[in-house]
Formats: C-alpha cells, structure tokens, sequence
C-alpha cells in the first residue's frame, strides 16, 4: 500500500529525533508524550538510515493507535518534525456572553434578589438570563467565570459592627483594650490573662459501690449542663528560659 505522506528524515533531524528517544535532550528531561512521538517518528523514516515501518506495526510496538501515527506522519512532512513535538496552542472557547451580555448580568447583580431569597445564587442568575432571552442556555459555572472576570461576588459579604456612639459604657472598655496595645512595652506590671472554659454540670444518680479488688468504682451521674469556671492568673516579665513567678492572690 502507498502512503501519501512520506516521511524521509535528514541526518540533523535524526541526531535530534534519536536525543528524544532516549529521554534526555541535553539538560532539559522530555516529556512522555515527546518520547513516544520521536520514536513513532524514527520508525516512519523511509530514508536510507530509516526503519519505514507501517502505521499498524509502529502502532502496536508503541501500543498506540494507528490514526495517531498516521496523524504525526502527515504533520512531520507537511509542517516538520519539529511540529510533531510541540504542544498545539487551542483555541479559545467562545464565551456564551457577549459584550451586551455580561453588561446585562452585572446590572441583574445588582438588582433586587428574586423573592424568598436573601441573594443572587449562581443557578438563579442562570436561570433568570435564560428567561430574559439573553442567551437561550447557559450554566451556572458560565455565569461564576464571568462574575469572577469582573470582579463581582454577590454571594460574599462583608459584615461590620459599629458601636453606638451614645452608649459609653459599649465604647470605653474597647478604647481601653485598644489603647493598651498603643503603649510602650513596659516589663514592670503584671499581665493577666483571664479564660472561662466550660465545665460540664453533673450530679450523681446514685451512690457509687466501693471498690473491690479487680473492680473499681463506678459513678453513675447525670449531664446537667455545662456553666464558665472563670480563671486567671498574673505574672511577671521574666527571661527567657525562667519559670514566671505568680502575683500574690493572683488566682481566682
């Protein structure tokens, strides 16, 4: 059977080609599919130095398929070796939004959210394009991407609370706190450092038996909650290395 493309390899291009093969290109390590191409490549070489085997058999010695050899065969004569061995770029996806499109969707993000929901979700903002007639399908992942491009996230928020500015006693412990972390450091007083970890409530059910030997004793008790055990403690500055030193009546 004659083949339409031809693959007659020149001597440079089998120094190169054989490079590959062997899975080193100078310092620079090839990639698998790099490999296997070179290899398909110098078994199609119908030259005098070549092998000129068919499609099937460099097919099964590879375990390919015999399309794809035949692909890499009639891309190597018609654009090069070269061009076997090198990623082709893909085209770009066309996005379903257009211009007008996307110009739509960030004023329907801005809009008042459909009735029963705090906010715009991503399947409601499909759902609501489709039924406009903006575009007659598209997918919630569309509506993310285009979000994202521009910069909206209408399913994030940003919550801060503000104190009444009336209500002093809401104001002055925090203006205190936070005047405490603008002074100096100073290693003179005593840092006290308050915690009110839960502890669980619970009440006996009923006597527990004393122990006998191979048995201990068994409490039987009831959960009634848990209740904050304030603790604190103080101590003083101290070296690196030492043990502090406790404040007199310092715990609670």
């Amino acid at each position: 059977m004659s083949l339409k493309y031809v693959l007659r390899l020149t001597a440079p291009e089998r120094q190169v080609l054989a490079r590959i093969a062997k899975g080193r290109d100078g310092r620079q390590r090839p990639a698998v599919w790099q490999v296997e191409r070179a290899r398909a490549l110098l078994k199609c070489d119908a030259g005098p130095e070549g092998a000129g085997w068919t499609d099937e058999a460099i097919a099964a010695a590879l375990d390919v398929s015999a399309g794809s050899v035949g692909r890499w065969r009639r891309q190597a004569v018609t654009e090069g070796p070269e061009a076997v061995l090198e990623r082709q770029a893909k085209a770009p996806r066309r996005s379903r939004l257009d211009s007008a499109g996307e110009a739509q969707l960030r004023q329907l993000v801005r809009s008042t959210p459909p009735a029963g929901q705090a906010r715009w979700t991503l399947r409601a903002l499909a759902r609501e394009l489709e039924a406009r007639g903006i575009v007659s399908r598209i997918s919630y992942e569309t509506v993310r991407c285009t979000l994202k491009k521009n910069e909206l996230t209408p399913w994030r928020r940003i919550q801060r609370c503000y104190p009444p500015m009336r209500e002093a006693d809401f104001v002055a412990p925090r203006e205190a706190a936070l005047n405490l972390y603008s002074r100096p450091y100073d290693a003179r007083p005593s840092v006290i450092g308050r915690d009110e970890p839960p502890k669980p409530l619970r009440a006996d059910q009923r006597t527990p038996p004393p122990a006998r030997p191979g048995r201990p004793a068994t409490y039987d008790t009831n959960s009634c909650g848990t209740a904050p055990a304030p603790s604190g403690c103080a101590w003083n500055h101290w070296a690196c290395g030492a043990r502090p030193t406790l404040s007199p009546g310092a715990r609670a």
